[in-house]
């Protein structure tokens, strides 16, 4: 008999499944990522599969509007392949199951379940919660040996996620958090509560900055919000790169905090 849970998460997730509830993936797909918080464009999950023909991505997304943006993207001639392996999930990821309320700004990737101190709130909606934990039942994980890596930008709420997926973060190579924004109510004491946390688990911090390099980047925030966030210009400015190998063949290119698991390390 099948375990309740695989059948109900398919269910309220609307999830494709297979007659034992594990999602389907493309069988040349031999790896995993994870993108939480997918905002209008999911940037970083369609880089990725355009570098790698045998990736699998799970992508969270609470905002119906933001996933629709994402499917109109996929839609289009030069990424109609990348389809079959993007799975875009419309909830939330936190600490247990639930619901909560959103603020929703302008910019539809700022919306945050903290209230946000430096733009307005364009609106509020209930949001479904779900833990990673819970989710990952329905991939068969033992079939990939470990999830590559998984990147979280929630806007002050990753602590949340992070206590939602402890299981799930001891089979993963890399994670990358959002530690900290001042930009959202009570979001700027949360780096050192992360730290702890990768630490406890035997995950090595690899690329932490400076206090100086901190108020460098303080300092340059406001230019290089005005020549985008993604540019060139942007990356020679802040963008300090980690390339550092390891047993999960990734490749660290990011700016954020980012965790190596010691057991796929060297």
């Amino acid at each position: 008999m099948m375990p309740i849970n695989r059948d109900s998460n398919a269910k309220r997730l609307n999830l494709p499944v297979d007659k034992d509830f594990f999602i389907l993936i493309p069988k040349n797909c031999t790896k995993i990522k994870i993108d939480v918080g997918l905002g209008s464009t999911a940037i970083h999950a369609i880089k990725w599969l355009k570098d790698d023909d045998h990736l699998f991505v799970v992508g969270f997304e609470p905002l119906v509007e933001n996933t629709v943006k994402i499917q109109e993207t996929l839609n289009l001639v030069e990424n109609s392949h990348l389809k079959n392996r993007l799975l875009i999930v419309q909830c939330a990821l936190g600490s247990s199951i639930s619901r909560k309320e959103i603020y929703v700004t302008k910019d539809r990737g700022l919306a945050s379940f903290l209230e946000p101190i430096s733009f307005p709130v364009k609106s509020k909606r209930m949001i479904e919660i779900e833990t990673l934990d819970n989710f990952i039942k329905n991939i068969r994980i033992e079939k990939y040996h470990k999830i590559d890596y998984i990147k979280i930008d929630c806007q002050g709420y990753d602590n949340e996620v992070l206590k939602g997926a402890q299981e799930t973060i001891l089979n993963t190579a890399v994670v990358s958090c959002e530690s900290e924004s001042s930009n959202y109510k009570g979001a700027n004491s949360l780096t050192k509560e992360i730290e702890k946390f990768f630490a406890i688990n035997k995950f090595e911090y690899i690329n932490k900055i400076s206090l100086k390099s901190k108020l460098i980047r303080k300092l340059l925030t406001p230019f290089l919000t005005y020549i985008g966030p993604r540019s060139n210009r942007y990356e020679k400015f802040i963008n300090k790169k980690h390339n550092r190998p390891n047993k999960a063949g990734i490749n660290i290119v990011v700016i954020d905090p980012t965790f190596v698991n010691s057991r796929y390390s060297n």
